[in-house]
């Protein structure tokens, strides 16, 4: 490979990190739009009981419980090859969900560990998920979930504009000339 083909094949490797990356933070911040951006239109996205295009699973996202609920996503190992203009990604993660009922309660945690298996295509210089499977390795549920010793002593995230990255990346944004 020259020189140009390894610098391409970083940025490409790079920006598919990034995209991958993007998807859990806007998972994990209820920001859909940032969910449905990291897709083509049309992509067929296989999250077991939520199949179906792009746009049927982020209608989901919106309907689904937008209150004070966690969700965190951890990305580990991320394994991408690419060809010309489609790459295929496998990116580990380890994902803890907990949701609100509605009233007030916590409803039962759940930690899930699998994978992403997407398929990717570069189009109009970027690039984005064409099909996405959800793979389960496997999970685990609690029906308690306790908070650890002094955790109410830190600062917590939040599922909306307020959250700390929220307004840290929305500073150095109106920071920039």
């Amino acid at each position: 490979m020259t020189a140009a083909e390894d610098l391409r094949l970083l940025l490409d490797e790079r920006e598919i990190t990034r995209l991958v990356l993007r998807y859990a933070h806007g998972a994990d911040r209820g920001d859909v739009d940032m969910v449905e951006s990291c897709y083509h239109p049309g992509a067929y996205d296989d999250h077991g009981f939520a199949s179906g295009t792009v746009e049927e699973f982020t209608a989901r996202m919106r309907r689904g419980p937008s209150g004070p609920g966690v969700r965190h996503h951890l990305i580990g190992n991320v394994l991408i090859e690419v060809r010309d203009a489609a790459a295929v990604c496998e990116s580990y993660f380890l994902c803890y969900m907990e949701d609100l009922d509605g009233a007030g309660t916590v409803a039962p945690a759940g930690l899930f560990a699998g994978r992403y298996v997407d398929r990717l295509e570069r189009r109009d210089g970027g690039w984005r998920i064409l099909h996405r499977i959800c793979v389960l390795d496997w999970s685990r549920r609690s029906d308690e979930a306790p908070p650890a010793p002094r955790a109410d002593t830190f600062g917590h995230g939040r599922r909306d504009d307020r959250d700390p990255a929220a307004a840290a990346f929305r500073e150095l944004a109106a920071s920039r000339p």
